[in-house]
């Protein structure tokens, strides 16, 4: 795996998100993530597609994760059809801001950081002497915490999008079909609490 961070295998403790103190009324419960570079396997829900000028496009997905101790919202933006090097080197922090759907407030939205993974396309090949590619992977990813998601709209739609910074101090925004203002949404149906499921 290559890059500066890779999508724990293991749980690790959450920590609370609270990036703008007295302005994010609801902060909330990230799970770190950095480690583990089968996130993707963890969201299969599309949610849409996106494109950055000048950069590259891909595609955002989301999924519900159980385990003993979490019950979590994982977020992917796959940057399929991006820069392998303009995600591993370029990008010096990725942002996902999130909050009520329709919300104007910005007190409303809390920001969540994202951890990004590479890895290098690679040829396999079989016992039966055949061989298929496996392209490359370019992820950003986030793990938070649902009953904390819920919280920030009282269990109901959520509207999120990413924003990008840049080495060279570009701010670069990611939203559904490349369209400024247009976000990426999640359900109230995707955070239901787990026994009403």
């Amino acid at each position: 795996v290559v890059g500066r961070a890779t999508l724990p295998v293991t749980p690790e403790p959450p920590d609370t998100i609270d990036p703008n103190p007295g302005t994010t009324p609801k902060p909330v419960v990230v799970y770190d993530r950095t480690k583990d570079q089968t996130l993707y396997t963890y969201a299969p829900n599309w949610k849409g597609d996106f494109s950055v000028p000048g950069r590259g496009a891909g595609n955002v997905c989301i999924g519900r994760e159980f385990s003993d101790n979490r019950d979590a919202i994982n977020v992917l933006v796959n940057c399929n059809l991006m820069e392998k090097s303009f995600v591993e080197n370029d990008i010096a922090s990725a942002t996902m801001v999130i909050g009520p759907k329709g919300s104007n407030d910005p007190s409303a939205f809390s920001e969540v950081p994202m951890s990004v993974a590479t890895a290098p396309g690679y040829t396999s090949y079989s016992r039966g002497g055949g061989s298929y590619s496996v392209p490359e992977k370019k992820y950003l990813g986030a793990c938070v915490d649902t009953n904390s998601l819920r919280g920030l709209n009282n269990g109901q739609d959520l509207a999120f999008y990413m924003r990008l910074q840049t080495r060279d101090g570009q701010t670069l925004w990611v939203n559904k079909d490349g369209k400024a203002f247009k976000n990426f949404e999640i359900n109230a149906a995707d955070i239901t609490p787990r026994g009403d499921l």
